[in-house]
């Protein structure tokens, strides 16, 4: 479900989004549910038209507009999510500034990631899900945090950065 919530969301914002003029600011905002992100200065002007995503009971959810890199990276976890330890495959969840990939684990690499099968990345405690409309996937990726709260996942790489 959380998947499904998180490609929603980023679906709508690569929809929405107009080539250029951003003037948000450039600072990870939790997502409301049910509440419209608005396409100006107060919300995300990276969109073309105002959004909105309605999540289950317990999802936290949070945006980030970047103006400089013209992109929307969201990250997203459950309160009684998943802590056991497991082994996710490597993916690109978006880009950086001079594009290129952001993995959802540091010590992924590209050719990891293409590979057959594709490298592998430990998720020790509870896990987090970003994505970006920059492209690649959403993505599994380690919370490093005891809670999963705005706090916790604006200090991912897929969604700070």
């Amino acid at each position: 479900m959380m998947k499904k919530t998180i490609a929603a969301l980023i679906a709508t914002g690569l929809a929405g989004v107009s080539g250029f003029g951003f003037a948000a600011d450039n600072t990870v905002t939790a997502l409301q549910s049910g509440v419209y992100v608005e396409n100006d200065a107060t919300g995300c002007s990276i969109l073309r038209d105002r959004v909105t995503v309605n999540t289950s009971n317990g999802v936290t959810l949070v945006y980030n507009c970047l103006t400089a890199e013209s992109k929307v990276n969201v990250g997203g976890c459950h309160l009684s999510g998943s802590q056991k330890p497991t082994n996710v495959n490597c993916v690109a969840i978006g880009a950086d500034a001079q594009g290129n990939p952001i993995y959802n684990g540091a010590d992924c690499t590209a050719a990891g990631a293409a590979a057959t099968p594709p490298q592998q990345t430990e998720i020790a405690g509870r896990r987090g899900y970003t994505g970006s409309t920059t492209g690649g996937s959403v993505g599994p990726t380690s919370l490093d945090s005891e809670t999963c709260d705005e706090a916790a996942l604006g200090a991912l790489s897929g969604v700070a950065d």
